[in-house]
């Protein structure tokens, strides 16, 4: 491959085009931090602004054998096959 001489005014103009285009991505960086950051604290606030509810079950079947299985699944040892009422 033959090396050609590059004139410095050639250098000189990439060298400026390419300091631009990384203004340019500086810039846009920096844009995009600042609404990543803007929506981060966005949501954050929005979820903070609901109260958090525990519930708890309170079970009194009389024979104490009572056990809660999941959200609202409370049984007293029975299968549910068991009652034909």
């Amino acid at each position: 491959m033959v090396e050609k001489d590059v004139p410095y005014l050639v250098h000189e103009n990439a060298m400026a085009r390419l300091e631009r285009s990384i203004e340019k991505w500086w810039v846009a960086f920096i844009v995009m931090f600042v609404l990543f950051i803007s929506t981060n604290i966005f949501w954050i606030y929005y979820e903070f602004q609901y109260e958090s509810v525990t519930i708890t079950n309170e079970v009194d079947t009389g024979n104490g054998d009572a056990t809660v299985t999941g959200i609202g699944d409370i049984t007293n040892g029975e299968n549910e096959a068991d009652n034909t009422n």
